[in-house]
């Protein structure tokens, strides 16, 4: 239907999803008419403004990309934990002590946006992936990185945040998801 006061109208549907859970039909897609948009994590240069008011200032917030990746929403919550914890009498944390105390040893009681417990469900709660994830998470520890194949794990991976493409591979992010993921019950023998 060509109908030209539609013209203007404008839909984004904007969310985390693999390909594969949008076709229900593989003759007909949504990928004739949808176009996927890579985000990244925040550079430094790119999250500057949230050094104001830091302890430390810029040098601080280059440490918290070095830690969150640059995730949007990790590098915010530990910006924000920083700023609250200079202001405490006393409270002197760096970066790696103020995320393992404030995030990581205390995620399920501190997770209000239930940020965490999405991974965790993601990750641990999927019977028919969950063996396939963690074996790959495995070896993309394991080999500093794995070839990006298209397979469900590495998508699934991917759309968690706990793997990030880097070129033509599947990176461990950060060390921060490592720690996070030995705290939510990873198995041992992983």
């Amino acid at each position: 239907m060509d109908v030209p006061s539609y013209q203007r109208l404008t839909f984004a549907l904007l969310g985390v999803c693999a390909p594969q859970d949008l076709i229900q039909d593989r003759r007909r897609t949504p990928f004739n008419i949808g176009q996927a948009i890579e985000l990244t994590g925040f550079t430094a240069e790119e999250a500057i403004a949230l050094a104001e008011g830091l302890p430390g200032g810029e040098k601080t917030l280059r440490e918290i990309v070095d830690w969150t990746g640059g995730q949007p929403f990790l590098t915010q919550r530990v910006c924000r934990l920083m700023r609250e914890a200079e202001g405490s009498p006393g409270v002197s944390s760096p970066v790696q002590a103020l995320i393992e105390s404030e995030i990581i040893s205390v995620w399920e009681s501190n997770d209000k946006q239930i940020h965490f417990q999405t991974i965790q469900n993601l990750v641990m709660n999927n019977e028919l992936m969950a063996g396939a994830m963690l074996g790959c998470y495995q070896r993309i520890l394991t080999e500093a990185g794995i070839p990006l194949d298209g397979s469900d794990e590495q998508v699934a991976l991917r759309l968690t945040g706990l793997v990030v493409k880097k070129g033509d591979r599947s990176k461990f992010p950060i060390e921060f998801i490592n720690k996070f993921l030995m705290q939510i019950g990873l198995p041992s023998d992983f």
